[in-house]
């Protein structure tokens, strides 16, 4: 079986942006926070505004699947009224 893929949004609370992504994670995904993956993010230039940590975390996918991570280890139910995984920086 290949990877489950979880619905998450990187909040840059400082630029007041919100990103939509679809990544790939090594534990079940309940079925409200599933998603098939698309195009890749765009690059540096295509991203919009952001704070200098969210884009650093923008540009490399693994340090954002490490936080999607994290966040899901505590748990899925601080994340179901929205239905994706939230990383605010």
């Amino acid at each position: 079986m290949g990877p489950h893929y979880v619905k998450a949004l990187l909040m840059c609370k400082r630029a007041g942006t919100l990103l939509k992504y679809c990544l790939p994670i090594a534990e079940e995904v309940p079925a409200g926070f599933r998603c098939q993956p698309s195009e890749p993010v765009e690059g540096p230039e295509g991203l919009p505004a952001l704070c200098r940590s969210c884009r650093l975390l923008a540009l490399d996918s693994q340090r954002l699947q490490a936080q999607v991570a994290r966040q899901v280890s505590a748990g899925w139910a601080g994340h179901e009224r929205i239905g994706a995984v939230v990383v605010g920086c």
